[in-house]
């Protein structure tokens, strides 16, 4: 199921470190409102397998970048977690510099990250999203990891920031996610 955004989209998915710019984060209330009332409303109304290991959250640009919070915080919650282009750019890279932070959820969240080669408004704009990306996978790898187990990293050759871009892998990223002997 998806969650429409709004004209708050930036606050509610762009979470901030502690500061000034704090209170104007919604983050933690989107979260908070799809793990207490969207999540509840799914499984009470279709027959799904309700624990963390078969529910997944996901997200495409600033999308990925809160599905990638919201897995962190609510790790018995999401044991699934799809972050595709996530803007880890945001806020002066604030999930990256605090990824330290509470990094046991790496460890039980499945999760694919990826990144097109062509996302960005120059080739040095992209190398940057992807040179981030890489740091990213680079820290799944440093708590043994292993790519293709408990975290994909996918550099999409000639892949773009955008929806078509993005709907194009999505079978592949839920493949992945939910592989046939999960179920």
């Amino acid at each position: 199921m998806g969650v429409a955004n709004s004209v708050d989209r930036l606050r509610e998915y762009g979470p901030r470190r502690c500061g000034r710019d704090r209170a104007a984060d919604l983050s933690r209330d989107y979260a908070r409102f799809v793990v207490e009332e969207v999540k509840p409303f799914i499984d009470g109304c279709y027959r799904t397998l309700p624990d963390a290991e078969h529910t997944g959250v996901g997200g495409s640009s600033m999308g990925g970048l809160i599905s990638l919070h919201t897995a962190k915080w609510y790790p018995t919650v999401f044991g699934r977690c799809a972050a595709m282009s996530p803007s880890i750019w945001w806020d002066q890279e604030y999930f990256l510099q605090n990824i330290h932070v509470s990094p046991s959820w790496m460890k039980t969240c499945r999760v694919w990250l990826d990144m097109g080669t062509r996302e960005g408004a120059s080739e040095a704009g992209a190398a940057a999203m992807i040179g981030r990306a890489q740091r990213l996978a680079n820290e799944f790898s440093r708590r043994g990891i292993r790519d293709g187990e408990g975290f994909h990293y996918d550099e999409v050759e000639g892949g773009t920031h955008n929806e078509a871009a993005w709907g194009g892998r999505l079978e592949r990223v839920l493949q992945f996610l939910f592989p046939a002997s999960s179920h």
